[in-house]
C-alpha cells in the first residue's frame, strides 16, 4: 500500500496465495487462500487474521457466497470446506 509516497507493508506477509476474492456485500473484507489457510482482511486490510485451523492448509481456491455475506468455500488438497464467520 502506498501511503503519503511510501510503501508499507499491510496484511498478512504470507508468499504463498493462491486466491483472493472480496466479500460481495462488504467490499471492504476480502478473502484469500493461502498456504497455510483461509485469511480474511477488513478495514482497508488493516486487520488480518487466519479463519481456519491447523488441520485446513494448502488452499487453491476461494469464493464468497453472493447471497449470504460472511460464507465462503474454500478449495484444498482434501477437498471443499465453508466457512460461516
Amino acid at each position: 500500500v502506498r501511503i503519503n509516497g511510501q510503501w508499507q507493508l499491510r496484511g498478512y506477509p504470507h508468499p504463498y496465495i493462491t486466491a483472493a476474492v472480496a466479500d460481495p456485500r462488504d467490499p471492504k473484507t476480502l478473502w484469500l487462500s493461502a498456504g497455510n489457510g483461509a485469511i480474511r482482511a477488513r478495514n482497508g486490510a488493516r486487520d488480518w487474521r487466519i479463519t481456519t485451523d491447523h488441520k485446513v492448509t494448502e488452499l487453491r481456491d476461494i469464493a464468497a457466497d453472493p447471497h449470504h455475506s460472511g460464507t465462503v468455500y474454500i478449495g484444498h488438497t482434501d477437498g471443499l470446506a465453508v466457512t460461516r464467520d
